[in-house]
């Protein structure tokens, strides 16, 4: 008796996988299961990912004074396909149409919604700027080249670089201050 329904469940099976439509040239169950499985998948094996910037964040801005500033850059792979390869983004800092700082960093292989952060670290203390007490505004641009596409995204942040400028300004007034002190004067 059991090998009667082992006998039926296996043909009952069989025949699922037997349809008219599945059989291939040679007529083998098995070999029809595996065309129609990368029939099926096709797309997802030969596509990438859809990236995205999801984050480019100046941190800490305003910036103050001159000195260390960061900016957190987060690509994505929003999915539905696979993975995205390693790639390259490149974050480029401009004072009106004048870059001011510029680097490329690796982005790694990113699975299926899977996120990359990446945190520059640089300077302030050369960048242009308007004038000594309003300091400059500035635009971060991100953009990502990944197989299959790209994404950029921009955003303005506010940077006072002090030191020099402001430190001969000081002293400049300081010492007006001073001249104009002096008794007899």
């Amino acid at each position: 008796m059991r090998k009667i329904m082992a006998l039926i469940l296996i043909t009952g099976l069989m025949g699922t996988v037997w349809g008219a439509d599945d059989l291939t040239s040679t007529g083998h169950w098995w070999e029809a299961s595996i065309v129609k499985c990368f029939r099926c998948g096709a797309d997802d094996l030969t596509s990438t990912g859809q990236g995205s910037i999801t984050e480019l964040e100046p941190i800490g801005a305003p910036y103050t004074q001159a000195g260390t500033i960061q900016f957190r850059c987060t690509t994505t792979n929003l999915g539905p396909r696979n993975n995205i390869p390693p790639s390259t983004c490149t974050l480029t800092i401009t004072y009106g149409d004048e870059v001011v700082q510029t680097i490329t960093y690796n982005v790694p292989n990113l699975r299926r919604y899977e996120s990359y952060t990446y945190v520059w670290t640089t300077t302030n203390v050369n960048f242009p700027y308007d004038s000594f007490q309003t300091g400059g505004s500035y635009t971060i641009t991100a953009n990502w080249l990944y197989s299959g596409g790209s994404d950029s995204k921009s955003t303005d942040f506010q940077s006072i670089p002090t030191g020099w400028p402001a430190v001969i300004v000081a002293a400049i007034i300081f010492l007006t201050f001073i001249y104009l002190k002096k008794p007899g004067k």
